[in-house]
């Protein structure tokens, strides 16, 4: 069959983007049976020369057989007609949160894990959860790409994603989403939170209630996260024209409320004027700022306003009850399975 983009109805086209005449062919071929489930598709090339249409025409048409569910792509070895009585089986991996720290995030690893268990239940795939302490690496990669039984992974880290990691998951094919980690100017497939704009939305929030000297408490410094999240303060003290001190950022090697405790009683202690009426700290570190703040005989909505980025079981109890701008690890999760899927 040729389908040809001359505009005649006598050549099998339906009028449409020409890449659904040919994904409309292909699915009709394979409910007919004439391709058979588990057997190879015909490649980019040889769809291009068969329908006489681009690689981007060709692609586009494969994509979308793949939303279907009619296709499925194995990495290194080619596209496969899917078997209706197969499901995908994805795997959410956690890497790099030691035990402690686990534990410390069991709450939002909860909601992520139960956004993407929506879509794995309605779309009736299987999930795999795994979580390792050490930080991901190489080797445990590659163990991932050459053992099977895995269509697509979804992948929360502790620290920064690593160029090399996406570049062996592409190279090789494999479906992946990172979650709420990033690499900026790369191409690659992420579901993050907007952090720039949650901290802007923060900073406004309270020059809008007068407030003109505003601490940070947030921590590890050289995160892309952390890189975000400062800069949208900057940024947004900038926009209104608040007082800007470097030193009112105070950033932390880890979350805790530890270093959030001592990081608030050092913007908390500063003289007169030099202190700031109003903090924004990390959820994980509200409930050191609330007990610094006590120490210096602070009222919190009186004479401090405290902020809190995220949410934690720990913060959400502190009375009073304070601000918070919430990035949502439910939606994360889901929004992360559905493009896993889609990919």
């Amino acid at each position: 069959m040729t389908i040809r983009s001359n505009g005649s109805r006598g050549d099998g086209r339906s009028g449409g983007p020409l890449y659904r005449d040919v994904e409309r062919d292909l699915a009709a071929r394979i409910r007919r049976g004439e391709l058979e489930p588990g057997s190879l598709v015909p490649s980019e090339a040889q769809l291009c020369a068969q329908y006489d249409v681009s690689v981007t025409t060709a692609r586009r048409a494969l994509l979308e057989l793949g939303r279907q569910g009619l296709i499925f792509r194995r990495a290194g070895i080619g596209t496969f007609v899917e078997d209706p009585g197969r499901s995908k089986r994805l795997l959410l991996l956690f890497a790099g949160f030691q035990p402690g720290r686990w534990r410390g995030s069991a709450s939002p690893m909860g909601e992520l894990v139960g956004g993407v268990s929506e879509v794995i239940w309605r779309r009736e795939c299987s999930l795999e959860l795994s979580r390792v302490d050490d930080p991901l690496d190489t080797a445990l990669l590659t163990r991932l790409l050459t053992k099977g039984g895995t269509d697509g992974v979804l992948l929360r880290l502790a620290g920064d994603v690593q160029e090399e990691h996406v570049a062996l998951l592409e190279a090789a094919g494999f479906p992946y989403v990172f979650l709420r980690r990033y690499l900026p100017q790369r191409p690659m497939n992420a579901v993050v939170p907007a952090d720039e704009v949650g901290m802007r939305l923060a900073v406004a929030h309270l020059a809008r209630l007068g407030h003109t000297r505003i601490g940070l408490i947030s921590a590890l410094p050289d995160m892309v996260l952390t890189r975000d999240r400062v800069r949208g303060y900057l940024s947004a003290v900038q926009q209104h024209k608040l007082e800007s001190d470097e030193e009112l950022i105070a950033l932390a090697d880890y979350y805790d409320a530890e270093p959030g405790h001592r990081l608030a009683r050092q913007l908390l202690s500063r003289p007169g004027r030099q202190r700031p009426s109003a903090l924004i700290a990390d959820a994980l570190m509200t409930p050191g700022v609330y007990q610094a703040a006590a120490e210096l005989g602070l009222d919190i909505s009186r004479d401090l306003a405290v902020i809190g980025y995220d949410e934690a079981p720990e913060a959400a109890a502190l009375q009073p009850r304070r601000t918070s701008v919430r990035t949502s690890h439910y939606e994360i999760g889901r929004v992360g399975a559905e493009v896993l899927l889609d990919l």
